[in-house]
């Protein structure tokens, strides 16, 4: 799309374009599937974006080759890293891990209740990046819907109408995960704090305030203070444990 074409230069596109088409012709699904995810993963870098959460364009320096190398380095790191666990843990003794794609506030009917003995987790920030424009790009190379990701994003920007909006979405993060849990379970979330309208919200509070009615009693929690590159006063993020509520 004329969208994505200002976004690299002639010489990158033409070699991205050539990667993707000798992707496409790999014939093992697992092996393509794997290329495919080391390609989405330098999209943009290569391109004239700054930052994967930032729209300002700039120049950058792409020699011709680079692309080819960087994907090349990146697609043999995988490989050694999948060999190494391999090694360590004998293919025949651990089953392949079981991937499911949906929204994660329908969690009990995607993988039925009392399903893990931990959650493990990193919800979005509310109100500070829009995932959907973090991975268009990205989206548009691999030719994937966009559709679900631009309906359902949780604590996006352009949709969170306030901070009510912004507890409701936490609550049901937080109950379908509650539903998820065996007796013994636990849940470990990472979350920054919040900016919606304008307004900080302060992650942990609001967690302290939501999970009892959501099913969740905390176990423990750690904060550290982080810059606000915007200029705004620090935020914190924090991780916090829970265990469902007795």
């Amino acid at each position: 799309p004329p969208a994505m074409l200002a976004l690299h230069g002639v010489h990158v596109l033409k070699e991205l374009a050539g990667l993707l088409e000798e992707i496409r012709a790999v014939e093992v699904p697992a092996d393509r599937e794997a290329m495919a995810a080391v390609f989405s993963s330098l999209v943009v870098k290569l391109s004239k974006k700054r930052a994967d959460t930032s729209d300002e364009l700039t120049e950058k320096r792409i020699r011709k080759g680079l692309s080819t190398e960087l994907f090349f380095a990146k697609a043999s790191e995988l490989a050694l890293r999948w060999g190494a666990i391999d090694e360590a843990l004998g293919r025949s003794q651990v089953p392949p891990p079981v991937i499911h794609t949906g929204d994660v506030r329908d969690l009990v009917h995607i993988v039925g209740p009392s399903a893990f003995d931990l959650v493990l987790t990193s919800p979005p920030y509310g109100g500070t990046y829009d995932y959907h424009a973090q991975h268009a790009l990205r989206l548009a190379w691999l030719g994937l819907s966009d559709r679900a990701l631009a309906e359902a994003e949780i604590g996006s920007r352009r949709a969170l109408d306030g901070a009510a909006a912004w507890d409701r979405q936490v609550r049901g993060i937080l109950g379908e995960i509650a539903a998820v849990l065996r007796p013994t379970g636990r849940a470990a979330l990472v979350l920054g704090d919040a900016e919606i309208g304008g307004r900080r919200v302060h992650a942990l509070s609001q967690l302290r305030a939501l999970a009892p009615r959501a099913g969740l009693e905390l176990v423990a929690a750690a904060s550290a203070e982080r810059l606000d590159w915007r200029g705004h006063e620090p935020r914190e993020e924090h991780v916090v444990l829970f265990r469902r509520a007795r």
